[in-house]
């Protein structure tokens, strides 16, 4: 399942289980909010809904009407029901597992030493030309 579709269906089940979706105009409803991205609003949702904003306590099973809702609405029974947004409490999907290579490893290590030198602004000789090694970087250098 995705975020989104995810979404759709916790949608459904706030309005009670409708087939087709009216428009949402809550504005207080953190899955309209436009400024934050589908995993941002879903941890927003779950930090709303959970008990002391801990999403990661949530075990994702409602009860009584709330699950048959549910239920109806991912068309499954009562016993697998359990909320479309828990697998992304947490503000990860886990559909995604990037595992880089050796050489995006490397690369990702150096442009992380060239950001961090840059933003001290004064490195010693031996640090700038280890930066330059490997790859052609353009840092400014400000002489105190």
């Amino acid at each position: 399942m995705t975020p989104s579709r995810a979404i759709e269906l916790n949608c459904r089940f706030c309005q009670g289980g409708v087939k087709v979706l009216p428009v949402c105009q809550s504005k207080h409803c953190s899955f309209n909010r436009k400024d934050l991205t589908i995993m941002e609003r879903i941890l927003c949702g779950c930090r709303e809904c959970a008990a002391d904003h801990k999403p990661e306590e949530c075990n994702g099973k409602l009860v009584g009407v709330q699950r048959k809702i549910l239920a109806e609405v991912m068309g499954v029974s009562v016993e697998e029901a359990i909320c479309p947004l828990h697998p992304f409490r947490l503000g990860k999907n886990p559909n995604r597992s990037w595992k880089p290579s050796e050489d995006q490893k490397k690369t990702i290590i150096e442009r992380t030493r060239a950001y961090r030198l840059k933003k001290k602004e004064t490195f010693s000789e031996v640090e700038r030309a280890k930066l330059r090694v490997g790859a052609v970087i353009v840092i400014s250098h400000v002489e105190k």
